[in-house]
């Protein structure tokens, strides 16, 4: 039996295809077969699949009579797909020798929907990184999941009972809709930290910095069937922090990887759009607002102001641009500051939000003795005036009260710094500078 369908999509990518193909031939997982889907490549791509084919009878090759993307070469993978899992991997990308006999031997352990593993980030430069994402996943739940989706195997049964495929019409991020759609639909996950996936960063590809204006209407598509999936689903029922996390999530990728991508007012026209017909689609407006990062936008989506929120996207370059706090918090910010004159403050996250408020706003009270973060490589740097500090040196500073100020994640990760300060021998106040 085969235990894992590797499907892959293939278009014009002659340079980086042996790379790929080498990867998985020498799998030590046996077990597998290698679907590729040429999509009318016009270079040399056809002819090097051909090859690697007649050397390994694992490798079926389909050929498409017209280039239709990424999604339809997928879905013609998923049709004749054989395997007790499903893998999928990019032509220009790659994965350890051991990749799939790992995820497959973890996923047997009991019986996973998924299984995800690591990721590697190869840059243009050279330079290598690696994803925390596992971590987040691991201390949060499946549900933060939501991208690096060739990292993991998923279970033919789950998919194919569940009809998910890839949406035609996305050009961009269809690989995000089969994540959720999977994830959502899914009762588990396990995480593996000792295999890799080989992403390579290319210039060319479709998530360069600059994209054209119909892969912001793909990009867009995407993001509102996700949302459209996550409201079907019982995940405000199960855990509403969770549901709103994803909302958030999906508003945020729709500001930060498809606004500033590109240059047009169209664009921001669009995203404008986007963002007041579906905020208001959530089950939880009031929780949403409450958590929403660009408080200085809300008044605008609130009121369904399509041509102001247009005008003022179209303002910003780039995503930190936007003035996440409105005015109102910036008066109750100061309000606490003096009225707490008299206590030691410190601040807890030495995040990009807090480096731009306290430059911003020239924050200098001397009772605000310091900054925690976790970041061992930022100790003994400065923000402003204040030296930030590892976790351990709480002790030594003696804060009357932490004020947390960390904005991704913020309920998840304030709630982690909860029980930390519950656990360690200096007893301190921790107040959320979001919900003064």
């Amino acid at each position: 039996m085969i235990k894992i369908s590797i499907i892959i999509p293939v278009y014009n990518v002659e340079k980086y295809l042996r790379r790929c193909l080498d990867s998985l031939i020498n799998q030590t997982l046996q077990d597998i077969e290698i679907i590729c889907i040429d999509d009318c490549s016009t270079d040399n791509s056809l002819n090097i699949l051909q090859e690697y084919a007649e050397r390994d009878k694992r490798i079926r090759v389909i050929t498409s009579e017209q280039n239709s993307g990424a999604a339809v070469a997928r879905n013609r993978g998923l049709e004749i797909a054989q395997g007790e899992y499903l893998g999928f991997v990019d032509s220009d990308d790659a994965v350890d020798k051991s990749y799939y006999e790992e995820l497959y031997k973890k996923a047997k352990e009991k019986d996973y929907d998924i299984v995800k593993c690591r990721r590697k980030n190869i840059n243009t430069d050279g330079s290598i990184s690696e994803s925390p994402l596992n971590l987040n996943i691991e201390k949060f739940g499946r549900y933060f999941f939501t991208y690096e989706w060739q990292t993991g195997i998923y279970r033919s049964d789950l998919v194919f009972k569940n009809h998910i495929n890839f949406p035609p019409e996305c050009v961009k991020a269809q690989d995000c809709v089969f994540l959720n759609k999977v994830v959502l639909k899914s009762k588990n996950i396990a995480l593996i930290n000792n295999v890799y996936y080989h992403y390579y960063k290319r210039n060319d590809s479709l998530n360069s910095a600059k994209i054209p204006l119909r892969n912001i209407v793909s990009a867009l598509k995407s993001a509102e069937i996700q949302l459209e999936d996550l409201n079907i689903s019982d995940v405000y029922e199960e855990n509403k922090f969770n549901y709103i996390y994803l909302y958030l999530n999906r508003i945020n990728s729709v500001l930060s990887l498809t606004l500033f991508q590109n240059d047009s007012y169209e664009a921001k026209k669009l995203c404008a759009e986007w963002l007041i017909n579906n905020f208001h689609k959530c089950k939880d407006i009031e929780l949403l607002s409450k958590e929403f990062l660009y408080q200085s936008l809300l008044p605008l989506i609130k009121k369904r102001k399509y041509e102001r929120l247009s005008r003022q996207l179209n303002k910003y370059k780039n995503i930190n641009d936007i003035n996440e706090l409105s005015f109102g918090f910036i008066i109750k910010l100061f309000y606490f500051l003096w009225k707490n004159r008299k206590k030691r403050i410190v601040f807890w996250g030495a995040s990009l939000f807090l480096e731009r408020l306290i430059k911003k706003y020239r924050i200098s009270y001397k009772n605000i003795i310091g900054i925690i973060d976790k970041n061992s490589s930022r100790a003994g740097k400065k923000i402003g005036n204040y030296t930030i500090y590892p976790p351990k040196k709480l002790k030594d500073l003696k804060p009357d009260l932490v004020l947390f100020a960390i904005k991704n994640y913020n309920r998840l990760v304030f709630n982690e710094v909860k029980e930390f300060l519950e656990k360690s021998e200096y007893k301190t106040d921790l107040i959320n500078i979001f919900m003064l």
